[in-house]
């Protein structure tokens, strides 16, 4: 599965639904009564994991972050650490924390992953429990190699990935937008290249031509005023 969540693309080991796992919560609307209130998704210990939603954190512990997104509940579970305290408020694809294998109740698991829930009411609750597919793949329909780009350009710069987050990157008043610049470029130069016909990078190309287009008008601005 691509997400903005995580970089690269991950394998989902468990998806969210009617289970034959009788450790997940039992649900009478199943024919297995047991029911995975989350995706479970494998990537190595310490992947970075970005805010799939803008929000507040609300609980930070073992394992755990919750990010309150108006009447929902995010739920990052088995985290290494959080990058962000309790009450911070943080924005789509702000770095949040990094993934791991701690369980917060303590006991094992098969092996470190990402448990990402959606709630309307508490952790865990088939009854109040939401898909979370949507919210992990619905930011846009970008290729792997568009994903992979933005993700570095997240990683490096702290863009948001919010609808033209790239475009939207803030230009310094002094020198430091062709800094900003060249390492978006530099970001789009780093991916490996795929085959011709699986690259759309398009769109990330518009934005950064745009800010290209800003950052000369800037430049010949500066340049005029200090002659």
């Amino acid at each position: 599965m691509i997400s903005n969540v995580w970089t690269g693309d991950r394998r989902v080991t468990q998806p969210y639904g009617c289970t034959d796992l009788t450790v997940e919560p039992f649900s009478a609307n199943c024919p297995s009564k047991h029911f995975h209130c989350g995706i479970d998704v494998g990537m190595p210990r310490g992947t970075p994991l970005f805010a799939a939603r803008s929000g507040t954190v609300a609980t930070v512990s073992v394992g755990l972050l919750g990010i309150r997104v108006g009447h929902q509940t995010d739920w990052y579970v088995h985290i290494d650490d959080a990058t962000v305290p309790q009450g911070h408020r943080v924005t789509q694809g702000d770095l949040i924390a990094h993934s791991g294998a701690k369980v917060p109740s303590g006991g094992s698991l098969t092996g470190p992953h990402l448990h990402f829930e959606v709630q309307a009411g508490r952790l865990n609750s088939p009854a109040t429990s939401i898909d979370p597919k949507p919210i992990l793949t619905g930011v846009s329909d970008l290729t792997k190699q568009e994903h992979d780009a933005l993700m570095l350009l997240v990683r490096e710069m702290g863009v948001p990935l919010t609808p033209g987050g790239v475009a939207d990157v803030l230009i310094a008043k002094e020198n430091t937008e062709v800094t900003k610049l060249d390492a978006i470029l530099a970001a789009i130069d780093r991916i490996e290249c795929p085959p011709p016909d699986a690259v759309d990078l398009s769109p990330v190309l518009e934005a950064i031509a745009g800010l290209r287009t800003e950052v000369d008008a800037i430049k010949a601005k500066m340049e005029t005023e200090s002659s």
